[in-house]
């Protein structure tokens, strides 16, 4: 049987379509029973749900009964300081937790998901490969640095014995996604906004995620850790080609940089009056003020893999955006 964490979460759903079409018995952990979702895939009579938490050692030690491989996607995705001891405790200490059981139940392999975020911090125009070293950078969020620490407890486990492999998505997109993240950069062209960031970002398709998962998982790699990202689009570029699918006007203004160093502060003041959550975070301001390469040639190789091109991704998503508003969904 498989076990696949983080399964409601918008990677670990489209992993569970992908394995049911292929006949494969599964065991999925949703933090809380409410998340269960309703999509038919997830109510296949192939898919046994259980609830609860990857932090929690006897919980993960009973998940792990009769399991063959295991699908690590769960995490906590957030920039916020004040959210630091969350995500140490699900992205560090839960992976590390999972990676003991995965040892001692001598599952066949372990598909650990981190983030390009992990890699560290980028310089100005580098283009970052698998063979990037980590090293420590004010600069960084603590999610980062937590998606970081949960890769070394992976690490730590293949010196140990264990049969696993990583992969380092980069920004993730598709149909289906409800990601705080990529919404933004979405909702800003699709309003009309006059203006841009001269960042670039790596993207890719959560579909593309999936399947490069699942051939990795039964390839006889092991041992490694792969970039998945279908390319590198600039902001702007993101922007057009956003904006020309909803009919608004392309934007024609770059934000300084300075703006937007102004703006997240000016967010921080916001929050911590009203209390509200942060229109704008540090870590997303320069992230998108950042230009960012990621070289995905070693699994275009390894798998003899083609990615779906960016742009029909991004179009993809769009379409979904304009049905959800003609649907009066949010």
């Amino acid at each position: 049987m498989i076990l696949i964490t983080g399964a409601t979460g918008f990677l670990g759903m489209q992993l569970i379509k992908d394995l049911v079409l292929q006949g494969k018995e599964l065991r999925a952990i949703a933090h809380l029973r409410k998340l269960i979702c309703t999509d038919p895939f997830t109510n296949d009579e192939k898919v046994e749900w259980i609830v609860g938490d990857i932090s929690d050692k006897f919980f993960v030690d009973e998940a792990f009964e009769n399991i063959t491989q295991v699908y690590h996607c769960a995490g906590i995705v957030s920039f916020k300081s004040e959210d630091k001891e969350l995500l140490k405790n699900v992205n560090a200490i839960g992976t590390s937790i999972l990676v003991n059981a995965a040892l001692e139940h001598k599952v066949k392999k372990f598909l650990y998901v981190s983030s390009v975020a992990a890699m560290g911090q980028a310089l100005e125009n580098e283009v970052i490969t698998e063979s990037k070293k980590w090293e420590f950078d004010r600069r960084l969020s603590p999610y980062a640095i937590t998606k970081f620490l949960g890769e070394q407890e992976v690490w730590r486990g293949i010196e140990e014995g264990l049969n696993a492999v990583i992969v380092n998505p980069s920004m993730i997109i598709g149909l289906g996604g409800n990601e705080k993240e990529f919404n933004k950069l979405f909702q800003l062209p699709a309003k009309g906004s006059n203006y841009y960031t001269e960042g670039t970002i790596g993207m890719v398709d959560v579909r593309d995620v999936s399947l490069c998962m699942l051939k990795l998982m039964e390839s006889n790699i092991a041992g490694e850790r792969f970039i998945v990202s279908a390319g590198n689009i600039s902001i702007k570029e993101l922007f057009l080609i956003v904006a020309k699918k909803f009919n608004q006007k392309p934007p024609e203004k770059v934000l300084p940089n300075w703006v937007l160093e102004l703006a997240w502060r000016a967010s921080s003041v916001y929050r911590f009056i009203t209390g509200k959550d942060h229109l704008l975070s540090k870590f997303e301001a320069r992230s998108a003020m950042e230009k960012v390469f990621f070289d995905n040639h070693k699994i275009t190789k390894a798998l003899d893999y083609s990615f779906i091109p960016l742009e029909e991704s991004i179009n993809n998503v769009c379409e979904e955006m304009m049905e959800k508003k003609n649907k009066g969904i949010k």
